[in-house]
């Protein structure tokens, strides 16, 4: 059955094989991470999308797991995608990425995280400035001192 999580399982399979046959490039050393995550995550993500995509392999994964008899799952109203929703968050990641082209990442990700969270996220100016100061100094931190990385 061909529905949003299936697409979006499917999406993520792709991904993550890209990820994991773009980590052979490198050399031994530094490809051993990535490929294992990859992998990982590839083999996970294709039981997913067997699961989103064939209700049947969902129910007998849950009867291995429950040893009871699998029970229909319906999906309430509430638990639907609200693509209104999903719509102004990727209109605020492709604000980001301009941001993030047009600036330095010390100076994107703060803003980016500032303003999502106090406008999407309705948290309160205080703590998201917080979340957005700890960040910045996070990534400076990590990268410019310890690593010695410049973007």
């Amino acid at each position: 059955m061909i529905n949003g999580r299936s697409i979006f399982s499917f999406l993520l399979v792709v991904v993550m094989a890209i990820f994991s046959v773009y980590s052979l490039k490198y050399n031994p050393t530094a490809r051993s991470i990535p490929l294992a995550v990859g992998n990982a995550v590839l083999i996970m993500a294709f039981i997913q999308l067997l699961s989103d995509a064939l209700p049947s392999f969902s129910q007998r994964i849950m009867s291995m797991i429950s040893k009871n008899k699998p029970k229909a799952v319906e999906m309430s109203e509430d638990d639907e995608i609200k693509w209104s929703k999903v719509s102004i968050i990727f209109i605020w990641l492709i604000g980001f990425t301009f941001l993030l082209h047009w600036t330095s990442y010390l100076v994107a990700v703060p803003v980016f995280l500032l303003l999502f969270i106090w406008k999407v996220g309705k948290a309160p100016f205080i703590p998201s400035l917080g979340v957005a100061f700890g960040m910045l100094t996070f990534m400076y931190v990590l990268f410019d001192v310890l690593l010695g990385a410049r973007f």
